[in-house]
């Protein structure tokens, strides 16, 4: 659904993958086992990535490890914000990374903890 776009006036694009629930989890295992390696190969995020670039996003922020649906949300919010503020996508991924490794604990569990 994303080919026919033109997004040339999109300058950055978050893309916030595997996010993990143990349920989804099985039900996209059993998918994927019927899917062929083509197919699987066409679904990565960097393919998804890919596919933006070609269609005009300038920028594509995505992250690299697997995120409970909780810390997938504090993430979008916070990084969201900072980005809405007016930092840049660099700047707003290394205030997340940053307030992960503060000691302020882990995306949602740790919102409102020293705030």
């Amino acid at each position: 659904h994303l080919s026919p776009l033109n997004l040339s006036n999109t300058s950055t694009v978050f893309i916030n993958d595997r996010c993990t629930v143990e349920a989804s989890q099985r039900l996209q295992s059993k998918r994927e086992n019927k899917k062929t390696l083509l197919q699987l190969q066409l679904e990565t995020v960097y393919n998804a990535a890919l596919l933006w670039s070609l269609r005009g996003v300038n920028t594509i922020v995505l992250n690299q490890h697997s995120i409970s649906v909780s810390s997938s949300a504090a993430y979008a919010e916070r990084i969201m914000q900072s980005f809405l503020s007016g930092h840049k996508a660099a700047e707003s991924s290394k205030e997340w990374r940053d307030y992960n490794g503060e000691g302020k604990g882990k995306g949602a569990e740790g919102e409102g903890g020293g705030e």
